[in-house]
């Protein structure tokens, strides 16, 4: 029977994230190529289309993800997700109890808005700047603080 139909492994994939699509696939494998033919050819020519095909790649999945996750942060899908909550580990602690996951999210945002309007103040002129442009603040750092789990 196995020489007949012998046994295949089958990978099985996770789900692709939101953000990933065909054209984002698309210009992967052009990426790909283009890497394959700098590397047989190794021209000058040939390793500056990868390189632009590299740039442009990186700069679609960080706009890909940016339109994503800031579509998938309203209000109520936010609240919807947090409610599947289980657990939360900050500070090194795991937190299981509703009533702690709260204040310690809610602590956190309102922290969060103020450092952010206060790191996103102009000194020039004492005007807020867009908050969702600089996402390298030291209050967007503190999110690493918290690392969400579910329950296994």
């Amino acid at each position: 029977m196995d020489e007949i139909f012998p046994m295949q492994v089958i990978k099985t994939r996770e789900k692709p994230s939101g953000w990933f699509d065909k054209e984002l696939k698309q210009e992967i494998i052009k990426r790909d190529g283009f890497h394959k033919s700098a590397t047989l050819h190794s021209t000058i020519d040939s390793w500056e289309v990868y390189k632009l095909q590299r740039n442009k790649v990186t700069g679609m999945i960080r706009n890909k993800k940016r339109k994503y996750y800031e579509s998938e942060m309203n209000g109520t899908k936010t609240w919807k997700t947090s409610s599947m909550l289980r657990q939360v580990e900050y500070r090194n602690q795991r937190v299981n109890e509703k009533s702690e996951m709260v204040e310690i999210f809610n602590n956190y945002f309102v922290d969060s808005v103020g450092s952010i309007i206060k790191d996103g103040m102009n000194t020039n002129n004492g005007t807020l700047l867009n908050p969702l442009v600089t996402y390298d603040t030291p209050a967007m750092k503190k999110m690493k603080n918290i690392r969400l789990m579910s329950k296994n």
